[in-house]
Order: C-alpha cells, then sequence, then structure tokens
C-alpha cells in the first residue's frame, strides 16, 4: 500500500473509530457523578483490539501498515484521553471522588491488563 493511501485509510478508519464512540456515548448518556461508562468501554476496548493487532502484526499475520491502521486509525478515533480526563476532572468538581478514582484506576490498569490480554491470547492462538 502505497503512502498516501495508508494515510487516508488511517483517516477513514479514525472516523469510523470516533463516529463509533459518538454512537455509544449516545446510547449511554451519563448518569450523572458515576463512572463515565461510555468512555471507559471504548478505552477499555480499544486497548484490547490494540493488543490483538500488534499481536497479529508480530505474528505475522497483519502488515505493519494494517496494524497501524488498526491501532492509530480505528483505535486512535475510538478512544479518547481527553475526555476520560475532563469527565474524570468534573466528577472530582462535584466531590465525587469515589467515582473519579474508580475512573482512573479502572481506565489505566484495565486498558493496560486488556492490552496484555489481547496480545498473549492472540499470540496463543498463531
Amino acid at each position: 500500500m502505497n503512502a498516501w493511501l495508508a494515510f487516508l485509510t488511517v483517516c477513514v478508519a479514525g472516523g469510523i473509530g470516533a463516529v463509533a464512540r459518538y454512537g455509544l456515548q449516545r446510547a449511554l448518556p451519563e448518569a450523572g457523578r458515576g463512572i463515565p461508562r461510555a468512555v471507559l468501554t471504548v478505552n477499555l476496548a480499544g486497548s484490547l483490539i490494540s493488543g490483538v493487532a500488534l499481536a497479529l502484526m508480530l505474528g505475522g499475520v497483519l502488515n505493519a501498515t494494517l496494524a497501524t491502521i488498526v491501532i492509530s486509525g480505528l483505535c486512535g478515533g475510538l478512544t479518547t484521553f481527553s475526555t476520560f480526563a475532563v469527565e474524570t476532572m468534573e466528577l472530582f468538581r462535584v466531590n465525587a471522588s469515589k467515582p473519579a478514582y474508580l475512573n482512573i484506576v479502572i481506565s489505566v490498569v484495565g486498558g493496560i491488563v486488556l492490552a496484555v490480554v489481547g496480545f498473549v491470547v492472540t499470540r496463543s492462538l498463531l
């Protein structure tokens, strides 16, 4: 795949990821002072998908360009660190510190764990 086609494909995949995130945010509206479910879900799913894509690339199933399209494009558009940061800040602002801390721990630790799980499980299946 030439560089321009790869670039355009990453852009399209990013758009698909962003629209999917928006749709999930509309389907799972925030319920006041609880953990932001939609953003947590997309961030954890994106971590899992990224781990799988990396394992597929290293296992020779996906080439580097396709892995980049999935990880940087699709998962980059799907996941959102900035929204996670703003929603967590908002929880602290309204004195909902327990959900804020839970959101931080689940998002960060859960994201890393799911990336590792996706990688390890996929590698074991190759």
